[in-house]
């Protein structure tokens, strides 16, 4: 017999709904090629609407990252490279899987990113990166170039071949080609000029003659357009961004007019990334323009433009581009700041810092460890459109000077790689850290020489290609004390070098403790990659904050000569441990949350799993209230994307198996900081995870809330609020509440073979259950996706059984217990079990475990706290009793006979409650006194060692 779930479905009708905020937004997936979801995607053309999505974005269209006939081009590219590396082929092949999806109607990119990951189809899932360029417009100081004669320029230029060509790709704004000083740089597709079969102009034919995806593209291609959509083969400029960098890298030089360019023989590949609007600053297509410049075969890419945020996508983009043989430049940024800008800061990209004339590091330019060279970026002279001239700062001047440079040096060394081309000119740059002190290290390898890098051919260069930390236990925790080995692979770029030596330093507050700090590794031959196992030994030290990120910079050299700099991050004491000992695997943390640490990024923790389904939780938090304005919980907050921090952790979880249960246990304690906001209480959280086959399908969460603000609670309410994401990014999904079993549980009403997840309150307490609509309407659905403020939390865990099923979409729900009555100082506990079933069977089996082992081991036992020091009397409550029940609490220090009697005032014996033995603990007994008449009386109550007695009255 198939035992069945019966959902509670309430239907409200409310004349007016407010509407709950909805976002418009824009993400990137990268779909598993071999999987169902790319088939649909494929088969729709790759303009399908997502309708598994349904519920988290509606109103969706999707397009490919990067167009099929541009990645085919880029196999066969590929396919020549003397760079191939192993697995290249595997990787661009899964590029057809990157997908832009746009919607109208959803909640904010991150938390759709988010959730989308969560679908076995999908790899990743990110916001689309927003990126700008990185110039700041000036007026003109100066009518000439003094950089060209300081890096060097007009010595280089005569020790390179006049007939070498080496094509630059401008992935900037457009390029202004009829300009005096760049018509005959721009490059000209040999596949789409001169004459087709029938004796058209190949440049204006309609046809893809060179079937790269792109039709009629004989001088480039513009990806934005005037809406960053409508894309075309004019390339021509609005913003004169791009205009000026061309012209800093390769304006024609020796033609008597104007300025000069750094690579006097380079051609240029415009590719526009910008908007047709003359003052847009935004980049549009940047993955595609950069793949678009790669494939075309440019030597170097320049890359004007950044933001701060990093993209899974465009890292992939950009190491397929470095293995197709360019090399990339990039501005460091203009935030003047020690921040990372991308692409500037992905692995093998040269980042470019700004100096000013006098060397100086330029007010506005970024630094950072990941900064791999400096050059000018102040007032510099440069074309812009219609034959004119101006000046711009910026590091995006300081980016085509760079890309100039590595056109010089791509040209003396053809044979180079792009990392090759890269270590040249830093291990040729000149040392401009005499006057730069305060910025030491954080402006790469120093200021660029043009004439050093065409010239020099026996520089060294030794860089760390990869490492991997190894924690002592090897369990991945690294926790305090805890020894850390530090495995490098190393390789030698460039020519032979002696007396290697790697030297490790702390960037972080808290500082292990190194066996070694350097170590001396001999000799490399020339392109030789060497391993280190345990080239470093440390210990991790105590007293350090919890999930710390602690840095390490790795230096490798030879005496006082720097190759490599790297920065080293790694996650020291995480707060939260995953319990994967059953059929359930499931992420705690030391604060009150379930499923993940990090809201709403979602990397810290592997979620709430059944076997091996994907994640079926994407937010679990506990929610402790004792009034609509003091609230303290650990769930997302007023701005959605903002976790709240109320608990402050007093001992991070731990995890270790009891034979006594035949379980895996969990304990922490945390506290809240008992402000206005705050409820005032603290918290012994603990976790239990069965190891019995019978108890697979469940962990049970019990927490003992202590009063800790020096007041009575009159009204105290405990829950669990989750975000369920069963399926396709919790689509579709329905939470209800079962009033036969007395359980809040949730399913994916479109795939019946989707797992089921639920949780019940285990604790004799008056319970609460909300079912919500993530894009709920308001009043009596508040919704989620426009924020979870305080009132609404507090609203749905102490309204009751309030709203026992939700709508089929992206739902959440709040079970919780309450009202409580507590004294300053009192011990509550609240229990609940948490589980999941294949079925319906399945999941009402884990049910009837989940209340069997409480039961077993006493966790459905409201109240608790550790034995007093005395025997005590610590309330009688209600006193006076308005009813026939009065509840007696009394504390045991010891095991101990007890005996509780009620006497009249004169003294006689009226009751004899009860007489057995109870162990040491903090006991309470519920009193009938519906024998007894209105009065007033004596209860006492006495153990071995103490007689307690109180005086009561019954007035009903």
């Amino acid at each position: 017999m198939i035992k069945k779930l019966f959902p509670i479905i309430i239907l409200t009708i409310a004349a007016i709904l407010s509407v709950a905020e909805s976002i418009a937004g824009t993400v990137i997936i990268k779909i598993d090629i071999e999987s169902e979801l790319f088939s649909k995607w494929q088969s729709a053309g790759k303009n399908y609407n997502f309708p598994e999505f349904s519920g988290l974005i509606d109103q969706v269209s999707s397009k490919p990252l990067i167009r099929e006939k541009l990645l085919e081009k880029a196999s066969e590219k590929l396919y020549g490279s003397s760079n191939l590396k192993s697995g290249s082929m595997r990787n661009i092949n899964s590029l057809s899987g990157l997908c832009v999806i746009n919607y109208k109607e959803g909640p904010a990119e991150e938390i759709s990113a988010s959730k989308l990951r969560s679908h076995p189809d999908i790899i990743y899932a990110e916001p689309f990166p927003r990126r700008n360029f990185s110039f700041i417009p000036n007026d003109p100081y100066i009518d000439f170039q003094p950089y060209l004669d300081s890096i060097r320029a007009y010595k280089a230029w005569d020790e390179i071949d006049a007939g070498s060509e080496i094509l630059i790709g401008i992935v900037d704004t457009g390029i202004d080609f009829d300009h005096v000083e760049l018509k005959n740089r721009i490059y000209n597709n040999p596949g789409e000029t001169g004459e087709d079969k029938d004796g058209n102009d190949k440049r204006t034919n309609g046809i893809d003659d060179d079937e790269n995806g792109f039709i009629d593209d004989w001088r480039g291609w513009d990806f934005a357009g005037a809406d960053g959509n409508t894309q075309d083969n004019d390339p021509y400029p609005g913003n004169p961004h791009g205009t000026h960098v061309a012209g800093i890298s390769a304006a024609e030089v020796n033609n008597e007019t104007g300025i000069a360019g750094v690579s006097p023989y380079a051609k240029l590949l415009p590719v526009k990334v910008g908007l047709d609007f003359s003052f847009g600053t935004s980049v549009y297509n940047a993955f595609e323009g950069l793949l678009y410049a790669a494939v075309v075969g440019s030597d170097i890419i320049n890359c004007s433009w950044g933001g701060e945020n990093s993209s899974e996508a465009e890292a992939e983009i950009v190491a397929l581009a470095i293995d197709m043989g360019s090399v990339i430049v990039a501005a460091a940024g203009n935030d003047g700041d020690n921040i990372n800008n991308y692409p500037a800061a992905y692995k093998d990209v040269i980042s470019v810092a700004s100096l000013d004339g006098d060397n100086k590091k330029s007010s506005f330019s970024n630094y950072s460890y990941d900064v791999d060279i400096s050059t000018y970026g102040r007032y510099i002279y440069s074309t812009v459109p219609n034959d004119e001239y101006d000046y711009m700062d910026g590091t995006s001047m300081a980016s085509p000077v760079l890309a100039g440079i590595a056109a010089l040096v791509k040209a003396k060394f053809p044979d180079y790689s792009p990392v090759q081309i890269g270590e040249q000119i830093k291990a040729t740059a000149d040392d401009i850290y005499y006057i730069n002190d305060y910025y030491k290290e954080f402006l790469g390898k120093g200021k660029a020489n043009a004439y050093r890098a065409v010239t020099e051919t026996a520089t060294k260069s030794v860089i760390i290609s990869d490492y991997k930390l190894i924690d002592d236990n090897g369990d991945g925790i690294i926790e305090e004390g805890e020894k850390v080995t530090l495995d490098l692979i190393i390789h030698n770029v460039l020519a032979g070098t002696d007396s290697i030596g790697i030297s490790i330093s702390p960037e972080s507050f808290y500082q292990p403790y190194f066996t070694e700090d350097e170590i001396y590794i001999g000799s490399m031959n020339p392109s030789e990659i060497k391993t280190i196992p345990a080239a470093f030994e440390f210990t991790v030290p105590d007293k350090i904050p919890y999930d710390y990120m602690m840095k390490f910079k790795i230096i490798v050299g030879s005496g006082t000569k720097r190759y490599d700099l790297e920065l080293l991050t790694m996650t020291v004491k995480p707060s939260y441990r995953t319990f994967d000992n059953n059929n359930l695997s499931v992420t705690i943390n030391s604060a009150g949350n379930i499923a993940y640490n990090d809201y709403p990024d979602n990397l810290q923790g592997n979620g709430f799993r059944l076997r091996n389904s994907s994640d079926l939780l994407y937010e679990g938090a506990l929610m402790v209230g004792v009034s609509p304005e003091r609230v303290s919980n650990g769930a997302r907050g007023e701005d959605q994307l903002e976790k709240v921090y109320d608990f402050v952790i007093d001992s991070v979880i731990s995890e270790k198996y009891s034979p006594d249960f035949n379980a895996w246990i969990g304990i922490t304690e945390f506290s809240d900081m008992n402000d206005e906001n705050d409820a005032g209480i603290k918290v012994l959280q603990k976790v239990f995870q069965s190891v019995n086959k019978a108890d697979s399908n469940f962990i049970i969460l019990t927490y003992d809330i202590i009063n800790t603000s020096g007041f009575p609670f009159d009204s105290l309410y405990a829950g669990l609020f989750f975000d369920w994401d069963i399926g396709t990014s919790g689509s579709n999904n329905r939470v209800s509440y079962d009033i036969y079993r007395g359980f809040g549980y949730c399913k994916n009403l479109a795939v019946d073979s989707l797992p089921i997840t639920g949780a019940k309150l285990l604790t004799q307490q008056p319970l609460n259950y909300f079912a919500m609509d993530n894009d709920g309407n308001g009043g009596t659905n508040p919704g989620i996706w426009d924020g979870f403020t305080t009132t609404e939390k507090w609203n749905v865990m102490s309204g009751g059984m309030a709203r026992l099923a939700s709508g089929i979409t992206d739902v959440s729900m709040v079970i919780s217990a309450g009202p409580v009555n507590m004294r300053a100082d009192d011990t509550v506990r609240v229990s609940f079990a948490v589980l999941a079933g294949k079925d319906a069977d399945e999941i009402v089996n884990a049910l009837e475990a989940a209340k069997a082992f409480a039961a077993e081991h006493d966790l459905d036992r409201n109240i608790y706290s550790s034995p007093p020091s005395v025997d005590s009397l610590i309330s009688i409550y209600p006193n006076p009793s308005p009813g026939d029940i009065i509840r007696a609490k009394f504390g045991l220090a010891n095991s101990s006979e007890v005996s509780i009697e009620i006497f009249d005032m004169a003294g006689a014996i009226v009751k004899e409650v009860l007489k057995k033995n109870f162990p040491p603990d903090i006991h309470t007994i519920d009193i009938d006194l519906n024998d007894l008449p209105v009065g007033a009386y004596w209860i006492r109550i006495k153990t071995e060692s103490e007689e307690l007695a109180e005086k009561i009255i019954i007035n009903r």
